[in-house]
């Protein structure tokens, strides 16, 4: 289908109110147009109309057949919106939509529906939702946008507020490193991969016992004795050949910590050691490489942020770095939510999507809350401290 042109745009007002129109309409990923009564809906956030319908309602409406109550935010000329389907991808101006409906059926209480009559209502609008933020003016162009094979893999998130294609092309460009593939990693690689981060680190000295099975799922009893890292990264090469992997069989000293953790955008601390937690967060604290870090305890669980120099680091809120007492209990479904979180705070970042400030959070799956826990950053730390 051949495109088209934009020659008119509006926003829509308070119910009942007459559209205002505008020179130009700023389109924000997830959300819709700015400043128009759908701004935020899931679905329904921009109409577009055929400008040869809209003259045709007015015709009708002058013969006592239309009441023209329908409004569009767009207005097209010379461009076939019959032909569309739901799940399209439409090139308008510097943004890109996805049809969520095509056509509508009349209003109940217009005439010609009343009359038993066609409307071309049914065929010359369609309903989107923006997944890629842009500004449209009259006169800009509207296609049909070619679907990458890559993105249909990731539309469902598409339409997260301040995502859309913008946001997924910044994941494809991410490079995570995950250091500690058991209960906490598993979750965490799982969601960073599935979410479409282009390139994995996944750092992990141990291998694979029978008692990790409980809630380390990327392995199974044939595993046991396997390094962890390698089949790790041979999951998520089965599941996303597209991702670069790295495998990491060994437990990183400072220098070499320091050196690798210099090539990636950000860190996730999955492991039970104290030491090793201590090490990533002096590390990546000096490098300024924003990282989280996991840990659990039975029922419970806990997430720290570290994104900035003005965040606290775990030496802020633990500066003797003490460890707990006796062997960590670990139940599976704490330890997914645990790793799962991790990794939401990564991503959010990654896409540009959060407030870009971190923080600590406890998580209780006895009572199933989630609280932030505030912290303050200590000018006396040793690791973040001014010095």
């Amino acid at each position: 289908m051949s495109g088209g042109g934009i020659c008119a745009l509006y926003v829509q007002g308070a119910k009942g109110k007459p559209s205002e129109k505008r020179e130009s309409l700023e389109l924000v990923a997830g959300r819709g147009i700015r400043g128009d009564r759908h701004y935020g809906e899931p679905e329904l956030q921009v109409c577009l109309l055929e400008q040869e319908c809209r003259a045709w309602m007015e015709e009708q409406e002058e013969a006592g057949l239309c009441f023209s109550r329908f409004r569009e935010n767009i207005s097209t000329l010379s461009f076939d919106l019959s032909s569309l389907t739901r799940g399209d991808w439409l090139s308008a101006g510097d943004a890109v939509l996805e049809v969520t409906q095509a056509g509508k059926e009349c209003f109940p209480d217009c005439p010609r529906k009343k009359g038993g009559l066609e409307c071309r209502l049914r065929r010359s609008c369609c309903f989107a939702k923006v997944i890629k933020s842009g500004t449209l003016a009259p006169g800009d162009r509207i296609a049909l946008a070619e679907h990458k094979k890559e993105s249909n893999r990731y539309v469902r998130q598409l339409g997260l507020p301040g995502f859309g294609l913008e946001g997924q092309e910044r994941l494809s460009r991410a490079r995570v490193l995950v250091v500690g593939a058991g209960g906490l990693g598993c979750p965490a690689i799982t969601a960073l991969a599935e979410a479409g981060v282009g390139t994995l680190g996944i750092a992990d000295g141990d291998t694979v016992d029978i008692s990790n099975l409980n809630r380390q799922f990327f392995y199974a009893p044939e595993d046991v004795g396997a390094p962890k890292a390698e089949c790790a990264a041979r999951w998520v090469k089965r599941f996303r050949p597209d991702c670069q992997v790295k495998a990491y069989s060994c437990v990183f000293g400072t220098e070499e910590l320091r050196r690798e953790v210099s090539g990636y955008d950000f860190v996730l601390s999955c492991v039970d050691s104290v030491e090793t937690r201590a090490r990533i967060n002096e590390v990546c604290t000096q490098l300024r490489v924003p990282f989280a870090d996991g840990s659990i305890g039975g029922m419970y669980g806990a997430v720290q942020a570290v994104l900035s120099g003005e965040d606290p680091c775990l030496s802020c809120v633990n500066p003797m770095q003490a460890a707990p007492e006796g062997t960590p209990v670990s139940f599976a479904p704490v330890t997914m939510v645990i790793g799962a979180l991790e990794a939401q705070l990564a991503l959010a970042y990654l896409a540009g999507i959060s407030e870009g400030r971190g923080g600590l959070y406890s998580y209780d799956g006895e009572s199933m809350t989630l609280e932030e826990i505030p912290v303050q950053k200590d000018p006396a730390c040793a690791i973040c401290g001014r010095k």
